[in-house]
C-alpha cells in the first residue's frame, strides 16, 4: 500500500501541472464580442470642403429681366472677405444701352451647398420708359388716347434683392445664384419727358421695375 502510494504521488503532481499548463495556453473567454470597434474607431471619413470660405471668388454669367441690375444679360465678378459678406460688381446691357453695377450681399450658408442671402445692387445706366393709351371709342363717347415717354440719359437704381446660391459639382466650384427683387429709381427728375397729355408729364410712371434673372458662374 505504501509503495503504491509513493508511485501515485509523483504522477498525480504531474498530471496536476501539465493540466495547469495547458489551461494557461488555451485563449481566455471574452464577456463581451469583439465587434471591430477598436479597429475603426481611429477611422474618420473626411470632412466636406466648406467652399464658401476657400472658394472666395466667383465669375459668373447673369441673364435677367430688363429691370435688374446688370440688364438682360451681362457679366459679373464677386468676392466674399468672409462667407457670410459678398462684394460684387458687372456689367450688362439693356434695352436703352450698357449698364452697370455694384452690389453687397449679405449670405447665411444653410449646409456646404446651398445658402440663401440679400442684396442691395446700385446700377447705372441709359433708360426709357413709355406708356401710351390708344384712343378708345365705345358707344357712351370717346376716350383720349395719349403717349407719354420719358428718357434718363444716365438713370440710377437701388435694388433690394433677396437670392438664392449654390455650389455644385465634385469640387463645388459651380456657382448658380437665383435672384430677384425690387428696384426703385432714385434721381427720378433727371428726365427729359414727352407727352401728349394736356396736363403735362406725369412724375411717377416707370420708377420702379420687379425682374428675376439667374447667375451661373465658376467659384475659385
Amino acid at each position: 500500500m505504501r509503495a503504491a502510494l509513493l508511485f501515485l504521488g509523483p504522477c498525480l503532481a504531474a498530471t496536476t501541472a501539465w493540466s495547469a499548463d495547458a489551461r494557461a495556453e488555451l485563449p481566455s473567454p471574452r464577456l463581451i464580442p469583439e465587434l471591430g470597434l477598436s479597429r475603426d474607431k481611429g477611422v474618420e471619413s473626411a470632412s466636406k470642403v466648406d467652399s464658401w470660405s476657400t472658394r472666395k471668388s466667383t465669375v459668373s454669367v447673369m441673364g435677367g429681366a430688363p429691370g435688374s441690375p446688370t440688364g438682360l444679360a451681362g457679366l459679373s465678378f464677386e468676392y466674399a472677405p468672409i462667407r457670410y459678406l459678398v462684394l460684387g460688381g458687372g456689367g450688362g446691357w439693356s434695352p436703352e444701352g450698357a449698364r452697370g453695377a455694384f452690389w453687397p450681399r449679405l449670405r447665411i450658408p444653410l449646409n456646404h451647398f446651398v445658402a440663401v442671402g440679400f442684396g442691395t445692387p446700385f446700377a447705372l445706366g441709359p433708360y426709357q420708359y413709355t406708356q401710351s393709351v390708344a384712343e378708345q371709342c365705345d358707344y357712351a363717347g370717346c376716350g383720349t388716347g395719349f403717349s407719354t415717354t420719358r428718357t434718363w440719359t444716365m438713370a440710377a437704381w437701388g435694388h433690394i434683392e433677396p437670392n438664392v446660391e449654390l455650389r455644385l459639382g465634385s469640387q463645388s466650384n459651380v456657382a448658380l445664384r437665383i435672384y430677384g427683387g425690387y428696384g426703385q429709381l432714385l434721381n427720378r427728375d433727371s428726365d427729359n419727358c414727352r407727352s401728349t397729355l394736356q396736363g403735362g408729364c406725369p412724375s411717377t410712371i416707370g420708377e420702379q421695375k420687379w425682374y428675376g434673372g439667374l447667375a451661373l458662374g465658376h467659384a475659385w
